[in-house]
């Protein structure tokens, strides 16, 4: 397990703790990511170093809040 606690949660956490998941993972595993729908986890630099990375990912899909 890898876990990393930060006073922020933006998309620039987000990437630096993908990238110590990346650099402590060997290279000939895949990495498979579980990801609520947060903003953070969708945005446009985080899914470029995803598809870079070739990573796996999946995200929920909870209906939005009505009203």
């Amino acid at each position: 397990m890898i876990g990393m606690c930060q006073e922020r949660h933006r998309h620039q956490e987000w990437l630096k703790f993908l990238r110590v998941i990346d650099d402590v993972t060997p290279a000939d595993k895949q990495i498979f990511l579980m990801a609520d729908n947060y903003s953070t986890h969708k945005h446009v630099k985080v899914q470029r170093w995803l598809e870079r990375a070739h990573v796996s990912t999946c995200t929920s899909h909870r209906p939005a809040h009505p009203g």
